[in-house]
């Protein structure tokens, strides 16, 4: 499903999270070759990538965040003067230990879900989102999840090494049902797109213990798919004009399919994204106070 030439975002401005992370930096500068104005956002600043890109006639923004902080998401969204085309929600975290994020969520349930969707819904709410596209990045570890627990969003508790993993999938669990349920409440204004970009050689286990790193490391370059190539996909969802009469879509790398059958139940995310954004609104009052 190549791109063409005229799938372009020239007048869009496009805020990528997770944009110094191995797999976010090609996005970004995938995005502005094809016109965007790249807004590139991280933990660390990106000052590097936006040089780059520059560098290359391309335009971005240096617009550094914490994800596991919501009084650091409206920073963000403070900083953002004109409307946005375009979000690719890309930031993820696989932690070497449970801890909490300044709010109190744990944070793997904090930054890989939580955060986007308080992201989007203070850009909506600011009205810096009313047209354009989400692009989510997930991961088929969803489809390990069996249930969602709604009672426990808020819970920070201890899982271990042992598991890191199972929260990971059920991380994204939370978020592709959040996508689905978002891409029926924004239909005809915004639409809303899930990926698993597969395998790839990024810098996600960055938190591992030293010898961990030392297994992964090579397995990774081996096996694992280039971010650059790995981007690709990623960016045909973001720009390709022949998706602009659909939301809801999820690919697995190039592949389009169903996500799992339990993200899928409207029920289940029609519950998620109420209990979500009730329990958010919660936490930033108590910050605030």
């Amino acid at each position: 499903m190549p791109l063409a030439s005229t799938d372009r975002l020239d007048g869009v401005d496009a805020l990528v999270t997770g944009a110094t992370g191995g797999l976010g930096a090609p996005i970004a500068t995938k995005l502005a070759s094809r016109g965007a104005r790249v807004i590139c956002s991280a933990r660390s600043s990106a000052s590097a990538l936006v040089a780059q890109i520059e560098s290359r006639g391309g335009r971005a923004v240096d617009r550094p965040v914490d994800l596991a902080d919501l009084a650091s998401i409206d920073k963000l969204v403070d900083s953002i003067e004109q409307p946005l085309g375009l979000v690719v929600l890309c930031a993820g975290i696989v932690p070497g230990r449970s801890r909490p994020t300044a709010q109190g969520f744990d944070v793997m349930i904090g930054v890989n879900y939580l955060a986007s969707a308080y992201l989007v819904d203070r850009l909506r709410a600011g009205g810096r989102l009313e047209r354009g596209r989400i692009v989510v990045v997930a991961s088929e570890s969803h489809r390990s999840a069996e249930h969602i627990d709604i009672g426990g969003l808020g819970v920070a508790d201890e899982y271990g090494m042992g598991g890191v993993m199972k929260r990971y999938g059920y991380s994204k669990a939370l978020l592709c049902a959040w996508a689905q349920e978002a891409s029926r409440r924004f239909r005809g204004s915004v639409a809303v797109h899930t990926i698993c970009p597969g395998p790839v050689d990024s810098k996600i286990t960055r938190e591992a213990p030293s010898w961990a790193q030392a297994l992964l490391g090579p397995t990774m370059k081996a096996f694992f798919a280039p971010a650059d190539v790995a981007a690709e996909p990623v960016v045909y969802l973001a720009c390709s004009r022949a998706l602009e009469a659909r939301t809801g879509i999820y690919l697995h790398r190039w592949v389009e399919k169903p996500p799992s059958g339990l993200v899928r139940d409207e029920a289940v995310a029609k519950r998620l994204y109420d209990a979500t954004y009730a329990l958010l609104s919660e936490r930033r009052g108590e910050a605030r106070e």
